[in-house]
């Protein structure tokens, strides 16, 4: 048996006929081990594709159901991402039986999850209950590292005995994650004072201006949201307007709240 003396050569030795390969213009279009021998009967190389060359029928990929929200306003989840996956509500009730854990800071019109036929389960009421799960496991956790006092290493305290702190994460969490839609049903962004509110409440120390550097745009642009590490579309920050006041007004209507229903305890 003679062995092939060059690269090319041992390539070409280890083909068979009908083995194909495809080359155009520099795009490197490589089909390797798709047999052309029909075993009698003549076909395409893919299945369904006319040998003549008309086009494969396409019948067989039209959707059988649709989504129920066909039609609604889409919206972004999150804002400023660019995933059009969402549904602006009609109306504020209209999550009342959907959200439990969000439901009294979700006072607006708020962009959900809206119905797939691929995946029928995952709407609001289940994405309400993952971020009340998630914000349980944070707050175990955070509470956990404050209450391990050591000798050797310092922690700063930021949740423990400070209910306002568990306020402000909370109105963070369920605001970036239900979006407010706007009158022209876009998705808004977390307002720059919603993200002060929080480092406020959490007594994290502000810079010489008063402000903390981890609300800056430019920081949030580097190092995405709360510092999480992860930039992109969906890290921004809206900047105060009458929008952002009037969702902290919601907020802090619903601090008030909270503390009188302490207080009469």
């Amino acid at each position: 048996t003679l062995l092939p003396s060059t690269t090319h050569d041992a390539m070409c030795a280890s083909l068979r006929p009908a083995d194909l390969f495809l080359s155009l213009q520099g795009l490197r279009l490589v089909f390797v081990g798709i047999s052309l021998q029909a075993s009698g009967v003549e076909s395409g190389l893919f299945d369904g594709e006319d040998t003549g060359g008309a086009a494969p029928s396409l019948k067989s990929l039209e959707p059988t159901e649709w989504s129920m929200h066909l039609g609604r306003a889409s919206c972004e989840i999150p804002a400023a991402s660019g995933l059009m996956n969402g549904i602006c509500t009609d109306e504020v009730s209209e999550l009342d039986s959907q959200l439990s854990f969000c439901r009294d800071v979700v006072q607006y019109r708020a962009c959900v999850p809206a119905h797939q036929p691929l995946w029928p389960e995952w709407n609001a009421k289940k994405k309400d209950v993952m971020l009340a799960k998630l914000y349980k496991e944070v707050v175990e956790r955070r509470l956990a590292k404050e209450m391990n006092v050591t000798s050797k290493v310092f922690v700063e305290i930021h949740l423990l005995s400070n209910p306002e702190c568990f306020t402000a994460l909370k109105n963070a969490l369920c605001w970036h994650n239900f979006p407010k839609c706007s009158d022209q049903n876009v998705s808004l962004p977390l307002c720059q004072d919603s993200c002060e509110r929080y480092y406020t409440a959490c007594k994290y120390k502000p810079a010489a201006d008063g402000l903390h550097d981890a609300c800056r745009l430019d920081t949030v642009r580097e190092s995405g949201l709360f510092g999480s590490g992860s930039p992109g579309k969906d890290q921004t920050l809206a900047l105060d307007n009458e929008t952002c006041e009037s969702t902290a007004g919601l907020a802090d209507q619903f601090v008030e709240e909270t503390q009188t229903d302490r207080s009469e305890e």
